[in-house]
């Protein structure tokens, strides 16, 4: 599945904790890799649903993660209901990564939620165009000459003070 990325500088600490975790960080818990078997379980199945879960030094976050992220918020909320068509199994493993994050005082956002109606469906193929299309020149833009002018003694005021244009 095609995936876009984003910097995970933009998301919140909880948010970079969690994916820390769901790509296989250690936490100091439980598990061979000292993270929680329900991130390991997690993992496992989104990979055979055919997400992809970037390495654990990327800078970026996929949009399978941040699907991931939405469905564990949405298990930490007030109604813990998820409307995808998931196996029984899947859906415990991320409750229990709901849960543990919670334990471990983390709360991920709502917004994960809302960014999740904007990916393509699961099912969906990447989209993949029937033939290239042709690149078109871009003409360079064009600028009045009366911008470009205020531009110029805009740029001149800045650097020199006043210019012979302005009046007292």
């Amino acid at each position: 599945m095609a995936s876009r990325r984003y910097s995970i500088v933009h998301l919140y600490r909880a948010e970079r904790r969690a994916i820390v975790l769901l790509r296989g960080a250690p936490a100091g818990e439980t598990g061979p890799d000292g993270s929680p078997a329900c991130f390991g379980e997690v993992r496992t199945r989104a990979e055979t649903l055919g997400l992809v879960l970037l390495p654990l030094e990327s800078d970026f976050v996929g949009d399978d993660e941040i699907r991931l992220l939405s469905w564990i918020s949405r298990l930490q909320g007030q109604k813990p209901v998820l409307e995808e068509d998931l196996d029984e199994d899947f859906q415990a493993a991320l409750r229990s990564c709901a849960v543990h994050l919670r334990a471990l005082g983390l709360r991920l956002p709502y917004r994960n939620a809302a960014r999740a109606h904007l990916l393509p469906e699961l099912d969906a193929a990447p989209a993949v165009p029937d033939e290239p299309r042709a690149i078109e020149a871009l003409a360079p833009p064009t600028v009045s000459p009366r911008l470009a002018r205020a531009r110029r003694l805009q740029l001149l005021s800045r650097t020199h003070g006043r210019t012979v244009d302005q009046t007292d």
